[in-house]
């Protein structure tokens, strides 16, 4: 998942860009690992033609935290990476028996720290309504978007956090 920062953009047209023609191309769900490649080097060379030179000084780096309990039991973990100077929290988990006695501030605080020696400026993640909105907040994250497109009242929300 990747998250990007943003801010509202009121200007823009909801009107369709004139439909589909069909004729130009095919549109197909078959897609081969050849095919995938050719878009994934697209979207890195225009990634590169952006911000390359960003890139050399806030390189993409990955970050992987586990708590394990003295017996080697994983009760929490922290999946995410840096890239542009920003932290992007992935996962962040701990088990049930264990929330609410500091774990998920101690993993926050490891992964801030850490974004802090690579130079972010800020950290972001997105979490769903029955998640840990509220422990987010606590800890100074703040909203900046939110999806409604769920079913059953789910909304996505979207969290930064400035260092």
């Amino acid at each position: 998942t990747e998250l990007i920062l943003s801010k509202r953009l009121d200007n823009l047209s909801d009107e369709p860009s004139g439909g589909l023609d069909s004729a130009r191309f095919t549109v197909s769900k078959d897609s081969t690992k050849e095919a995938q490649m050719t878009v994934r080097r697209g979207l890195g060379k225009n990634f590169d033609d952006h911000v390359g030179e960003l890139l050399k000084k806030y390189p993409q780096i990955p970050l992987q935290l586990i708590i394990r309990k003295n017996n080697g039991e994983v009760i929490g973990g922290f999946c995410g990476y840096s890239i542009l100077g920003t932290m992007t929290i992935d996962d962040l988990w701990v088990h049930a028996r264990y929330r609410g006695q500091g774990y998920g501030t101690d993993l926050l605080e490891h992964a801030e720290a850490i974004a802090r020696e690579r130079k972010c400026m800020a950290v972001q993640t997105a979490c769903f309504s029955f998640q840990n909105l509220a422990f987010l907040r606590g800890r100074g994250f703040e909203p900046f978007g939110v999806s409604d497109v769920y079913p059953k009242s789910v909304k996505e929300y979207y969290l930064i956090k400035r260092l």
